[in-house]
């Protein structure tokens, strides 16, 4: 089947997903087998009823691992054993060193608010330095005497609202690392594409 077809069955769904929102998903899952390239990250902005999670979950059959949000601690931790051995935690520790992996995340607005209890400025700034070097393929968390390391090649592919816009500070540390799909400059194609799928069972797209 060609890739129009399935985007057609996916967004004549009762979520009425935007199609090309889901094609451009689908093509970031299908390049994590290219290999001889830098791995795509893309971020799918929307607004917090914008469907990004629904449009990220048309492909979590096909990811290795997927999350809700990050944390620095949820990327990689670890602790010694009695033995002097290293049991690693987190979402890099559950993918094999050297790997070449697909993690999806749904939302990363968690990642985005401050104060209040919400995450300080300093995991800010930490966990987009990490981001950064698990982009490049290697990733070391030193903690206390510790260095827990990960090596890998990892696409990545995340939902955020449009406040990443403000966190110009922390976004620049990846320089051109992330792609961004901005299913908000879609919305009046989609709301014109809504009654056509309603009323369809099939709908041929072209690329």
């Amino acid at each position: 089947r060609c890739l129009s077809d399935w985007s057609s069955d996916v967004c004549s769904s009762d979520l009425i997903l935007d199609p090309d929102a889901v094609v451009v998903v689908m093509a970031t899952a299908v390049a994590t087998a290219a290999t001889d390239d830098d791995p795509l990250w893309l971020m799918l902005v929307g607004s917090s009823s914008g469907s990004k999670s629904e449009t990220i979950r048309t492909v979590a059959k096909l990811a290795d691992r997927n999350v809700s949000d990050l944390t620095r601690a949820g990327l990689l931790g670890g602790h010694p054993t009695k033995e002097g051995i290293v049991v690693k935690t987190g979402l890099l520790a559950k993918l094999d060193d050297g790997c070449n992996a697909l993690v999806t995340v749904s939302d990363l607005s968690s990642l985005l608010s401050r104060g209040g209890g919400k995450m300080s400025g300093q995991e800010q700034s930490g966990i987009f330095e990490a981001l950064r070097d698990i982009f490049d393929g290697q990733y070391t968390r030193t903690m206390d005497r510790l260095e827990i390391q990960w090596q890998g090649r990892l696409t990545l592919l995340a939902g955020v609202t449009p406040a990443i816009d403000a966190m110009r500070a922390y976004t620049t540390q990846l320089g051109t690392r992330f792609c961004y799909f901005r299913l908000d400059h879609l919305s009046d194609k989609h709301r014109d594409r809504k009654s056509t799928l309603l009323n369809s069972s099939h709908l041929g797209i072209s690329y």
